[in-house]
């Protein structure tokens, strides 16, 4: 039982490491510019529904007004 559990444990950490690895970190100092956070976040909203997407960018223009 300790042998499965351990192989799940270390499954799982090693799938979280894996899927971490592929965002790219912004770079230290500079803030991004609002071309770059339109791409972010259409990246994003990928696997969204036209509903949801609609929803995200009216919410995201109240926090971030400079977003278009």
């Amino acid at each position: 039982m300790k042998k499965y559990f351990l192989s799940l444990a270390i499954l799982c950490s090693a799938t979280f490491v894996l899927a971490q690895a592929d965002k790219k970190p912004i770079a230290a100092g500079k803030p991004p510019t609002p071309s770059d956070i339109n791409k972010m976040l259409e990246e994003e909203m990928k696997g969204m529904s036209p509903e949801e997407k609609a929803e995200m960018r009216k919410m995201m223009k109240g926090v971030m007004p400079a977003l278009q």
